[in-house]
């Protein structure tokens, strides 16, 4: 008697064909994937993985056995291609000759639908449906990526078992205090407040889910199935991240004279002092400016453009190009669209969200390295320029509190009052270039003599 095959070829591939024309495409990250290949109908299906790798790191991960694992191999690879091989034994686990279709498999492998009941609710299955409600990509990405994070934990939770078929009712005060010590022991720079983030997030999506019917929206679980709103737990507020990330006119004009050892250093640095002079602007919004955007208004220059983040505002953000923004923007030219070289005009919006986020890393790296250069304790990141700028305003008495918020170009709350005109916002922008002023040259090169070379 012949031996039947199973009804599917089940096998991972790393989708990296929107990067391979990049010129850093080496460096950049491409989404890993499961194709399901029906082999009597010739149907294909491909699943996202939730797990993005370089075609380097794919290439070691891939080929490294658990049970033996090379030398070579660092703690984290293989446990991370122990919880692949996890992933792909489950889906394979569902294979059977008897498979007729692949939405069959699909209906098999991911469970029951979200019930319009009150009755037990899978856990991720709830996560997924509330991540579809953002309609921001950066934000879903961001809940995605926290969805991973649990799933990962709750394996290890139920010990082996399927997380699928994990409900809301085993939620328990012991599963949210282990999962903060165990994101903590995943990686040396997983922090408690990025896990009581995370844990917001879950809390996010449990409060959504309790709520009543609203926009053909069910409510999928009672409020006695909602273990934060029945323990009352509280996660504790992070320190805020302006309070870490903000520098001093000393430590900023500090961080502005070292010496930059590469072309990536030299990018980063004119990249913040751009986001510092162009009050305060995220750094996804900059890698996004585009040269239809540039504008010329009663011999003014200025872009004019949504920021990305509050773009459901259809706010306007007007912010004068000044000599030495014209400057970074000449020193690192886009193509015809985009104002700077980061972006190209032939991505689609996955790919631009993917590019942002692997550049904004390499971004933050570098001034890393720059801070670590010239002394300054305090972290640095993308972010720091935003703060820093509202704190220097602030500080100088060149603004009150109630222009700051409308100075950030992110705030739906532009022209709505905070300025007698226009030309005073812009006078203000124009008084951030002060920091460019040599006064403390002296103090600089005190504080640099004695920093690390």
């Amino acid at each position: 008697m012949a031996i039947q095959k199973d009804a599917l070829s089940i096998k991972w591939y790393l989708d990296d064909r929107k990067i391979r024309s990049e010129q850093d495409s080496a460096f950049s990250k491409a989404p890993l994937k499961i194709t399901l290949y029906h082999r009597k109908t010739g149907a294909r299906k491909h699943i996202h993985a939730n797990e993005f790798f370089t075609r380097g790191e794919w290439d070691s991960i891939s080929q490294i056995n658990t049970s033996a694992p090379p030398n070579d191999a660092t703690k984290k690879q293989i446990q991370r291609k122990a919880n692949l091989d996890a992933t792909i034994s489950r889906v394979r686990s569902f294979n059977s000759p008897d498979i007729q279709s692949l939405s069959q498999f699909m209906q098999l492998l991911t469970g029951p639908v979200l019930s319009n009941s009150l009755g037990p609710a899978y856990l991720f299955q709830i996560f997924d449906a509330f991540t579809q409600t953002k309609n921001n990509p950066s934000t879903r990405v961001w809940y995605e990526s926290a969805r991973k994070k649990f799933y990962e934990f709750t394996m290890v939770h139920i010990k082996g078992k399927d997380p699928s078929k994990f409900l809301v009712a085993d939620l328990n005060k012991r599963y949210i205090d282990s999962f903060k010590y165990w994101y903590q022991d995943q990686d040396k720079n997983n922090s408690r407040d990025a896990a009581y983030s995370y844990l917001r997030g879950l809390r996010g999506a449990l409060n959504w889910a309790m709520r009543p019917k609203t926009n053909n929206k069910p409510k999928y679980i009672k409020r006695s199935q909602n273990i934060f709103y029945t323990d009352k737990i509280v996660i504790p507020e992070a320190k805020r991240r302006a309070e870490k990330l903000t520098l001093s006119e000393f430590e900023f004009k500090l961080f502005l004279s070292v010496e930059a050892l590469s072309k990536e250093e030299e990018r980063a640095k004119d990249l913040q002092l751009f986001m510092f002079l162009f009050d305060g602007i995220r750094i996804g919004d900059v890698m996004r400016l585009e040269r239809s955007e540039i504008e010329v208004r009663d011999g003014i220059t200025y872009l004019n453009f949504n920021p990305k983040k509050t773009d459901q505002y259809n706010k306007d953000a007007r912010v004068e190009i000044t000599p030495q923004l014209q400057h970074i923007m000449d020193r690192w030219p886009g193509d015809d669209k985009y104002v700077f070289d980061i972006l190209s005009q032939d991505m689609n919006e996955e790919t631009i969200s993917r590019k942002i986020k692997s550049k904004t890393s390499t971004i933050n790296r570098n001034l890393k390295k720059l801070s670590d250069r010239c002394g300054l304790e305090r972290r640095i990141s993308t972010y720091s320029a935003r703060y820093s700028m509202n704190h220097y305003l602030l500080s100088k008495g060149y603004a009150t509190k109630g222009q700051l918020s409308a100075m950030m170009v992110n705030s739906p709350k532009v022209s709505e009052g905070y300025f007698s005109a226009r030309e005073e916002k812009f006078g203000i922008q124009r008084k951030l270039g002060n920091i460019l002023e040599p006064e403390d040259d002296e103090k600089i090169k005190k504080q640099k003599s004695g920093s690390n070379p």
